[in-house]
């Protein structure tokens, strides 16, 4: 429907550089997206590429969040085996460890297989 479209959209101004508007896209086409869940992997994918926009554009509060969502929905649907899972837990790792927290880091780490 229209929110896959507008994740694909997303893509697509993520990829020619313009983030300001493909972070507008993707977070519109993600409110409209939980309401569907049988669109669930189209959301898995923006909700990652939205977190990776908002850390692209030193937003790292909201992309923290968006990270640590992707996360828990993941674990909570059995789908750790996508590629999303590993970058996710890999970035949040990154970020508690620029934080100095050293604990968290090594914790997001432990299951992924990066």
């Amino acid at each position: 429907g229209y929110a896959s479209l507008q994740a694909f959209y997303g893509q697509l101004l993520t990829l020619t550089g313009d983030l300001p508007n493909a972070k507008a896209m993707l977070d519109q086409s993600l409110e409209r997206l939980v309401k569907f869940p049988d669109e669930g992997e189209t959301y898995f994918s923006a909700l990652s590429l939205s977190a990776q926009v908002d850390d692209k554009m030193n937003q790292a509060a909201s992309a923290e969040s968006k990270f640590k969502k992707l996360v828990a929905l993941l674990e909570q649907n059995q789908l750790t085996n996508l590629p999303e899972y590993n970058e996710a837990k890999a970035r949040l790792a990154e970020m508690a460890l620029a934080k100095g927290q050293t604990a968290e880091s090594e914790k997001m780490l432990a299951g992924a297989a990066v």
